[in-house]
């Protein structure tokens, strides 16, 4: 075992070192010539899958823009208050989770359904139309 190709290590070895750097000559073992990666993102395998899921992403996001570009105003505005009340109520839930355990039973029998029909509330009245707002250049002209 030659430990003078050890980071840090100085002066030279005396022997000559087999390629595969264990005397062993197995075959898996990388030759002496080609540097190994630092890390996992710097092999071609990592480069390539990375390639091919940004490929496959951008081709979902175009099949996605053309879907909504074809769809009528109603159904985009539509689509975008649904999206807002799912994602609202759904942090609503996972919110009340945390805090479930220390409200009393007789609270908790009426003010979970409150605390949910109030978050659908709000992301209808309020969460939508500022995503509305934001999304106003990207929708289709009104008809």
């Amino acid at each position: 075992m030659d430990l003078g190709k050890l980071r840090g290590a100085k002066g030279k070895t005396d022997a000559p070192s087999s390629p595969s750097g264990n005397g062993s000559g197995d075959s898996r073992d990388v030759p002496s010539n080609r540097l190994k990666p630092k890390n996992i993102t710097e092999t071609r395998g990592f480069k390539q899958g990375v390639t091919g899921v940004g490929n496959m992403w951008s081709n979902y996001m175009a099949i996605l823009d053309r879907y909504f570009k074809g769809m009528s105003r109603p159904d985009q505005e539509q689509l975008i208050t649904r999206g807002c009340q799912i994602v609202t109520v759904g942090c609503a839930i996972v919110l009340t989770t945390f805090f479930y355990q220390f409200i009393p039973l007789l609270v908790r029998v009426f003010a979970l359904p409150l605390f949910i029909v109030g978050s659908w509330f709000v992301a209808t009245k309020v969460v939508a139309p500022i995503i509305l707002a934001q999304f106003e250049e990207k929708l289709n002209p009104p008809e």
